[in-house]
């Protein structure tokens, strides 16, 4: 690759941008790679988030972290450092702590980011949202037995997340805009049937609620020590 010798910065050190190093190095590139990422933890699997690591006490990132490969032994990984400008003349991003890297290549792999909870929450604590492995942990350690969990959101992780709040023992609501979970993604029959399960293993559905109502808390739930904000991976029962 023609240029400054920068090589290329990936900004994203997740799978996506683990995938992009080693696709690099698989084709031939054997100039410099260097990872940005916001994150503290090297590229780890995402979906056990929702189940075996948010069910399971002990677990953390090295029970979901991807296996780096020898080709990747040169690779600068940057964590811990969250891109926050991008120069494309200068050929350059910035990041938080103020550094300047300069690249002949860059490939953007930041992901997405779940949606936030749209109300004020008035200093309120106990509100989750699971998009990192330290969102897992915290939130496993809130699903005690007894705990008044609500949910905002019936798609996949939402139902995952309600599964297992419901096996540790705690009160778990849904609230969402749909009558039926999943429906967009797999249909009303198989939806009917994911809610179906969860009301037999004690999960309440508070249909048309939409998560931009102040109000949209389950009247049932006066007191809820933990509320999930979960964007729409499968329900375990």
């Amino acid at each position: 690759m023609p240029g400054s010798g920068a090589g290329v910065l990936i900004v994203g050190a997740s799978m996506a941008g683990l995938r992009s190093a080693e696709s690099l190095r698989r084709h031939g590139y054997t100039g410099a790679i260097r990872v940005l990422g916001a994150e503290e933890h090297a590229p780890y699997n995402r979906p056990p988030l929702s189940k075996e690591l948010l069910s399971t006490e002990g677990q953390g990132h090295a029970d979901v972290a991807f296996p780096l490969r020898a080709s990747l032994g040169e690779v600068e990984w940057m964590l811990g450092r969250r891109a926050t400008a991008l120069d494309p003349h200068a050929l350059t991003v910035t990041d938080d702590t103020g550094a300047v890297h300069a690249f002949d290549g860059l490939v953007i792999a930041t992901g997405l980011r779940p949606k936030p909870l749209p109300i004020d929450s008035h200093g309120l604590g106990g509100i989750h949202r699971l998009r990192t492995v330290d969102d897992a942990v915290a939130l496993r350690g809130a699903l005690r037995p007894g705990a008044n969990v609500v949910i905002l959101g019936s798609g996949f992780i939402g139902c995952e997340i309600a599964a297992t709040a419901a096996k540790r023992g705690c009160r778990v609501s849904i609230v969402s805009q749909s009558a039926i979970p999943l429906e967009r993604a797999v249909g009303p029959l198989l939806g009917a049937e994911v809610r179906r399960r969860h009301e037999a293993n004690g999960v309440t559905f508070f249909p048309g609620h939409p998560s931009s109502r102040s109000s949209a808390t389950p009247p049932s739930s006066a007191s809820c020590s933990t509320r999930a904000s979960c964007s729409s991976a499968t329900c375990s029962w």
